[in-house]
């Protein structure tokens, strides 16, 4: 899921991967995260609807740059389609561990110019359990995606307030 926010990229990424408000964004939520915020290796828990646990480990979170060299005369771009030349994405995973919930969640957010920011939320996902990963996969998708796109829309109206 995509959603392109007004804000610059470092600020977009701050905002989607600071953990601990995620219950703005996701109904019936509340995030457990280190104070000060998550690092790479810590765990971080959600709770929804009061009985879904959400362990996680946050395995990468690699803010969007500005590439050295890049984008200038003779320098290479960084970038892709709709990228703003010498920045590198932001990158954030987030392994799922159960008990219920494995695999990850993956947030890149691209800067776009220099006062928007894509945010790319793509979650890869299924239940513990006797069922095949493929089926609880292709059951879970439709929910997830739901999901990301309502805390996305929340996100950009908050901003847009």
């Amino acid at each position: 899921m995509d959603r392109v926010l007004p804000l610059p990229a470092d600020e977009a990424f701050a905002l989607v991967t600071d953990f601990a408000r995620h219950g703005e964004w996701i109904p019936l939520t509340r995030m457990s995260v280190p104070a000060g915020g998550a690092r790479p290796g810590d765990a971080v828990v959600a709770r929804s609807a009061v009985v879904l646990l959400d362990r996680m480990t946050l395995e990468r979170l690699d803010p969007p740059s500005v590439v050295p060299g890049a984008g200038g005369p003779g320098g290479a771009t960084a970038g892709g389609v709709g990228r703003a030349p010498g920045t590198a994405d932001g990158v954030a995973v987030l392994r799922k561990a159960g008990p219920v919930l494995l695999g990850s969640a993956t947030v890149v957010v691209t800067p776009v110019g220099t006062r928007a920011a894509r945010v790319r939320w793509t979650e890869d996902v299924w239940l513990r359990g006797p069922l095949p990963r493929r089926v609880t996969r292709a059951v879970l998708a439709p929910l997830l995606d739901a999901m990301v796109g309502l805390a996305l829309w929340r996100m950009d109206r908050s901003l847009r307030r």
